[in-house]
């Protein structure tokens, strides 16, 4: 994608009542476990985590006692991620490029994210006037639990990216098609037969490969 830059920026009901009684017990020793802890100790674990798994993390904490959150930094298949940690139930994985205002097609961009959005699950993506922003969100009861589940989310975030990217791409090639169409259209020039365009088609995708057999 052109426009973009790397730059870093199923419960079971049927059940005794025993079994009710101790799901109880469970949800509030959760409840308490989760009220006692706070974005700190969420990231100090998260972070050990992350160290230990290798992803070499950096931290930071903002200031502002309005809006105390806990930033965690790492890279995962290129991408620079981003885990906020703005309470003690909840995190944010994110991932954010730039948009050049110059050559970026807003309208795509926003037809990509869409589709992203609603192809991929629990994935959102917003647009900027010089940004682009995926995200995965989730609560968290601790990082024993969330931990898991990590790389799945990695995942998502990745598979999100790459979808925009394919997306837009796709969504640039069928403006391009309409534009020449319309051009030719008003110089009176002749459809282009279907054949050979698949054939040019064909020989530019080869040339542009950059696998070469």
């Amino acid at each position: 994608m052109q426009c973009l830059s790397y730059k870093a920026i199923k419960v079971e009901w049927i059940m005794g009542l025993f079994g009710k009684k101790e799901s109880k017990r469970q949800d509030a020793a959760i409840q308490d476990k989760t009220e006692e802890q706070t974005p700190e100790m969420l990231a100090d674990a998260l972070f050990a985590y992350l160290q230990k798994e290798g992803f070499f993390p950096e931290r930071e904490t903002s200031e502002d006692p309005s809006s105390r959150r806990v930033l965690l930094y790492f890279k995962f298949q290129g991408l620079n991620v981003t885990m906020e940690i703005p309470d003690n139930d909840y995190l944010r994985l994110v991932v954010v490029f730039e948009v050049d205002p110059e050559s970026a097609d807003y309208f795509n961009l926003m037809m990509a994210a869409s589709q992203t959005m609603y192809e991929m699950r629990a994935v959102k993506v917003v647009l900027g006037v010089k940004w682009i922003q995926f995200s995965v969100e989730t609560f968290v009861a601790s990082a024993d639990t969330f931990t898991p589940f990590l790389m799945r989310y990695l995942e998502i975030l990745s598979d999100a990216v790459g979808g925009h990217r394919a997306a837009y791409s796709r969504y640039q090639e069928e403006k391009a098609r309409e534009l020449e169409k319309e051009k030719k259209a008003s110089s009176g020039e002749s459809p282009e037969d279907p054949m050979e365009k698949l054939l040019q088609d064909a020989v530019n995708a080869q040339l542009d490969n950059p696998v070469k057999s």
